[in-house]
């Protein structure tokens, strides 16, 4: 019975990998616009009075919006819904920061993380099938914009 279990877990890590896969955008580079392909739907691009925000939909159901500032750099991005997006992707040159900060916590199984730098912020929690979190960079946010207005 072994073997099965084994062949399992592989597969549905396999499976999370390929959900998670699409996301575009990565933390403190520039947007890339002609990575849309990979979305659901498409992307949604509204306009703010000092940034963009491009939201669009993972294949697992996540909702994913990158924030833009004015030099196309991406300063911030939001995730909500049933599976973690690849945060490797969207994290970029911080998320070996992310998993050293991860590895550290106190409290490691707890379902929210907290890192708090004053060039680096992540906000990320949830449970099986509900999954949120926000990350940004505060020196790079345009002047006026807030940690609240990243929803």
């Amino acid at each position: 019975m072994q073997p099965f279990r084994f062949l399992v877990h592989l597969l549905a890590s396999v499976n999370a990998l390929m959900l998670a896969f699409p996301a575009r955008a990565t933390l403190g580079e520039a947007f890339l616009p002609e990575a849309a392909k990979h979305a659901i739907g498409g992307v949604n691009l509204s306009s703010q009075v000092t940034y963009t925000i491009s939201e669009y939909t993972l294949a697992s159901g996540t909702l994913v919006k990158e924030f833009i500032a004015p030099n196309n750099k991406v300063f911030a991005v939001v995730w909500r819904g049933p599976s973690k997006p690849n945060l490797s992707q969207l994290f970029g040159q911080y998320y070996p920061r992310y998993m050293a900060a991860v590895t550290n916590q106190s409290r490691p199984r707890s379902r929210h993380f907290l890192l708090k730098d004053p060039d680096l912020v992540i906000r990320a929690g949830g449970r099986m099938g509900s999954f949120s979190g926000v990350a940004f960079l505060p020196s790079e946010m345009p002047a006026g914009v807030t940690e609240s207005n990243l929803r």
